[in-house]
């Protein structure tokens, strides 16, 4: 006889990362594990729908978690080596784990946007990783369904299929393991089907024991769970008894899990209202009411009635759940993708005698074994050769020696090869001008001062362009400087971006590899977060605006609803006192929309980065589509350089685009010659090098305001 426990892990819950594609959950990602470690709980599962961008914070998080709980028990055992109770929590907070779980929607096989149609059924499925490996699979499941996505009954639909769980499971099982979720889970169709008199009772016990069978060969028996939930509503009490007795006849496991949407009872009114806020009518009580991180005298209540030892060995499983799951993470130290070169691109060192007499970094670099290192010098000479003139060549030798000495010692910091970057650089600006056929701006910010830059062709200024003040080369690089990796803003025609991504997408693909844009997410602001309270809360919309438009804006920053009413010390920012009295004559709102403040809800396409990878994306991290169709990171930018990607600024530029509508007009006048290319023909007739800028009258024009656009 198994007898009540205090202990248990929660293996589903979700934060507001769940929230891109509807409301969905409350919980910010720190408090969700802080309040699990509060309860006392041995571990907590995070596992939203269908996107793991919450495991990156969820990561950063627990890591500062437990580096506090560590100098808070060194200092107590101390000072203080009689108190037990205080070392006793704080080894249990040291312990505690987040695992990294999805919930997916599994699908009957080949669902499409051409193929689905009305009563189509996404069912739920949990997916925990175990380790790193079973982290990859997460990443590449989540990822291909990402990628099939459509809008189907106004919702949008990333499906998983069968075929697919098996594919990327059978590379390498063992890696994951599956809870069947909720209500809406494969056997609860099957469930709900039969007592809808749907399929008869034999259809049903075929398709049981169908489903059982499949998922202990996708992730074994000891890895594959039915899942019961504590919900107090008729339709989980009887599924639970139900799945009791799958669980029974076909000695699978039980576990219990809390499908925690919001962190504690009190909070169901304000996940309520944020649910409301977008759904109008939605209906939220029936299938919410009891989707918080529940404690386990709750969950023994509120499912006596299916005997306190089952509940119990339940309990006991998710702690095994935890038990089984490593401690990692996925971060990574910066990893440059490299430009693919062949042999053949290889030429003779023009200069290798000046180098192997005078500059030791250019000539570790000439007879470097790494084939980046061996093209970058010979595009250097190469730059210098056309750009350069035989007399100063004794001047940028030096120069280039200083920044070839930064790259090599950059790279043993960073533990990869920093010659990779202007490598790439130079080949997505040479794509750009050509087969992008787009002008590229001559220099954004601190790039031209590397001279490197200029004879590779990526800016079109030399840090010598002002002969007697020279650019400094630290203004971009230098290894004292070097605490993240260098960025090169690269401009582009505005109407050329997205064929130049196409083209560096259909690139790196070709080559096994991935581009993609990066993601970022949209948040509840304080003026936002008003206006979502009123909705769910059903306060008209004059309310909500007139209390929205009290909220002071300082520089294009909203301040924040705390610091309306209460104020900000350490930002000298006092209380608004009309804030403060209008406001309180609306107590519910206010305390709503405090909780709902700073929740996700939505994503977006970064303005400019993108990445490249010389791998499928999903080895690093995960995509998903932007409202718009394209396919971004999962991973915001701050996370994307946790996980080791890079970025690169591909920057749509409006001026550019008229540059190159005159250019063209000069051209079809023959006001100018076609030099044969379009860097040479722009380079040749307006670009930066041509331009005289002694001319008065340019000047002239510009203080007279008679130019039409000025980019920097």
């Amino acid at each position: 006889m198994l007898n009540r426990i205090t202990e248990r892990a929660e293996v589903h819950s979700h934060t507001d990362f769940s929230n891109f594609t509807l409301p969905d959950s409350t919980n910010k990602v720190d408090k969700l594990i802080d309040k699990a470690i509060e309860m006392g709980l041995s571990g907590l599962a995070i596992t939203d729908h269908e996107i793991l961008a919450s495991h990156v914070p969820a990561m950063h998080h627990i890591k500062k978690v437990r580096l506090d709980a560590q100098k808070e028990y060194d200092k107590t055992f101390k000072e203080d080596p009689g108190n037990h109770f205080k070392l006793s929590n704080l080894k249990k907070k040291l312990a505690f784990k987040v695992m990294y779980g999805n919930e997916i929607y599994l699908t009957e096989e080949g669902l499409s946007r051409e193929t689905v149609a009305k009563g189509a059924k996404f069912m739920h499925m949990i997916l925990i990783a175990k380790n790193k490996e079973g982290h990859r699979q997460l990443r590449e499941l989540s990822s291909s369904a990402w990628e099939k996505m459509f809008v189907f009954g106004r919702t949008e639909r990333r499906p998983t299929w069968p075929s697919e769980l098996e594919r990327v499971l059978s590379k390498s099982k063992g890696n994951i393991i599956a809870t069947t979720a909720c209500l809406g889970g494969p056997l609860g169709k099957v469930f709900f089907d039969y007592t809808g008199g749907l399929i008869t009772k034999a259809e049903m016990h075929s398709k049981v024991e169908a489903f059982i069978k499949c998922g202990v060969e996708l992730f074994g028996k000891e890895d594959f769970y039915l899942e019961i939930q504590p919900g107090r509503q008729a339709e989980q009490l009887t599924y639970n008894s139900f799945l009791v007795q799958i669980a029974k006849k076909y000695e699978v496991e039980l576990v219990v899990g809390c499908d925690a949407h919001y962190l504690t009872k009190e909070k169901r009114k304000v996940h309520k209202a944020f649910l409301k806020s977008k759904e109008g009518d939605r209906e939220v009580d029936a299938f919410y009411q009891d989707t918080y991180l529940m404690n386990n005298t709750e969950i023994y209540e509120n499912m006596k009635i299916l005997g306190e030892e089952t509940v119990t060995r339940a309990l006991i499983n998710s702690i095994r759940i935890a038990d089984k799951c490593e401690d990692y993470d996925i971060f990574s130290s910066p990893h440059i993708p490299e430009r693919l070169l062949s042999p053949s691109e290889i030429r003779e060192i023009k200069f290798l005698d000046i180098y192997k007499e005078k500059y030791p970094y250019l000539y570790r670099l000439a007879t470097s074994k790494d084939i980046q290192d061996v093209f970058f010098v010979n595009e250097l000479e190469k730059g210098l050769v056309e750009k350069i003139s035989f007399e100063e060549y004794e001047k940028h030798f030096e120069r280039l020696e200083i920044e070839a000495s930064e790259l090599v010692e950059i790279s043993k910091i960073l533990k990869d090869n920093m010659i990779k970057y202007p490598n790439l650089v130079q080949m997505v600006v040479d794509l750009a001008w050509e087969e992008g056929d787009s002008l590229v701006g001559p220099s954004r910010g601190s790039a031209f001062g590397y001279l490197s830059h200029y004879l590779l062709g990526i800016t079109n200024v030399s840090p010598f362009f002002h002969k007697d003040i020279p650019a400094p080369h630290w203004r971009f690089l230098s290894r004292e400087r070097s605490a993240g990796l260098p960025d090169v803003d690269i401009d582009v025609q505005s109407d050329k971006r997205q064929k130049i991504i196409s083209l560096l997408t259909r690139k790196y693909k070709s080559l096994g590899g991935d581009c993609v844009q990066i993601s970022t997410y949209r948040e509840e602001g304080s003026r936002s977060a008003i206006a979502t309270a009123a909705r769910g809360l059903g306060y008209d919309y004059e309310t909500a605006l007139f209390l929205s438009s009290l909220i002071v804006n300082e520089r294009g920053f909203n301040r924040t609803l705390s610091q309306m009413y209460y104020g900000d010390l350490d930002k000298d920012i006092k209380p608004t006192q009309q804030f403060i009295d209008e406001i309180d004559k609306f107590p519910e709102l206010f305390e709503t929309a405090l909780e709902i403040e700073g929740l996700i809800n939505g994503r977006g396409v970064h303005a400019c980065g993108i990445v490249l990878t010389n791998e499928p994306i999903y080895n690093v991290a995960a995509v998903m589509r932007a409202p718009n169709g394209a396919l971004i990171t999962q991973f915001n930018l701050s996370a994307c350089e946790d996980l080791g990607l890079v970025k690169i600024d591909l920057l749509s530029v409006e001026i550019l685009l008229r540059q190159r509508i005159t250019l063209d007009l000069l051209l079809k006048y023959e006001q100018i010659e076609d030099k044969g290319s379009l860097k040479k023909t722009y380079n040749n007739a307006i670009g930066i090098e041509t331009i005289e800028l002694e001319d008065g009258e340019m000047w002239q024009v510009i203080k007279n305001n008679r130019v039409s656009s000025l980019f920097q």
